[in-house]
């Protein structure tokens, strides 16, 4: 019996090429969720203030390093990802009027912690079982 094809099968595996393989079919993603920036104001100085109004993020422990400032008058509701500051944080102020939720995941997904309106956390690999410790990658004021 002879299969069609199959020499030049054969012949493209000896010359070194590989078995020709069907295209699947292509998969129905859902797209991710729109996310937009809320125009984060990095701070150059270290142990910069957070100042009112304001959800910081800071590089180091004990509120030091460099410093991202995210308004929590945003739309509430709205999803916005870290963008410089992705997995980079080590302490938190939420200085701002408005709760803020953090997740581990762009696009508000995966696992996430509330952080209250004037809470303040210096550590977030030991104040939250797990670490937080550069773990934030999005965030949502509520």
């Amino acid at each position: 019996m002879k299969i069609p094809g199959w020499s030049a099968v054969m012949l493209a595996l000896v010359l070194g090429a590989s078995a020709p393989v069907a295209a699947a079919p292509p998969s129905k993603t859902v797209p991710p969720p729109t996310v937009t920036d809320p125009s984060p104001e990095p701070r150059g100085t270290q142990g910069a203030t957070c100042d009112s109004g304001r959800f910081c993020l800071y590089e180091h422990i004990n509120y030091e390093g460099y410093m991202a400032a995210y308004r929590d008058t945003s739309p509430i509701g709205q999803c916005y990802d870290m963008g410089v500051f992705d997995n980079k944080a080590s302490s938190l102020n939420n200085n701002g009027s408005a709760d803020a939720y953090v997740y581990d995941q762009p696009g508000c997904q995966g696992d996430f912690i509330r952080i209250w309106s004037g809470e303040r956390r210096n550590n977030l690999k030991i104040n939250f079982f797990p670490s937080w410790n550069d773990r934030i990658s999005s965030i949502k004021f509520m």
